[in-house]
């Protein structure tokens, strides 16, 4: 039987490097879950889960077509969207400062590889974290 050989160094390395931090991003203060459910409202928006009929091009909306296909699978128990108040939603979002605005959007909207937003951004996860409640504390402070 031959021997194993240990890199002693790299074993010291691992032992020495500081366990992963875990980030809840789903995680809301109770005092910003009022602006987290009118965010989900303008995501749903955004998204175009508000009744639109979902690949339309512009201007084909009102296009009428057999019962069929105008009939969605859960459009009976899809949330509604409040069209004008994602509106003012996306109002005050656009008036956000350029990194508080791309944690919210993706947070709501595109919700993917939080350490690749966060690299972008520039920060850490808590960092992204941090810009995502004080985005939301920043909508809730303009009377939005």
């Amino acid at each position: 039987m031959g021997a194993i050989a240990v890199d002693w160094k790299a074993m010291a390395a691992v032992a020495r490097r500081e366990p992963r931090h875990y980030v809840d991003f789903s995680s809301v203060a109770p005092s910003q879950w009022k602006m987290h459910d009118r965010l989900e409202n303008w995501a749903r928006w955004c998204n175009g889960s508000d009744g639109r009929a979902a690949g339309v091009a512009p201007g084909f909306e009102m296009v009428k077509s057999d019962e069929w296909t105008e009939r969605e699978y859960g459009a009976e128990t899809a949330v509604p969207v409040d069209r004008d108040d994602a509106a003012a939603i996306q109002k005050g979002v656009s008036d956000l400062w350029h990194k508080h605005r791309r944690a919210l959007q993706w947070a709501y909207l595109h919700p993917k590889a939080p350490a690749e937003q966060a690299r972008q951004l520039g920060c850490s996860l808590d960092g992204l974290l941090h810009y995502i409640r004080a985005a939301r504390q920043a909508l809730i402070d303009s009377g939005i």
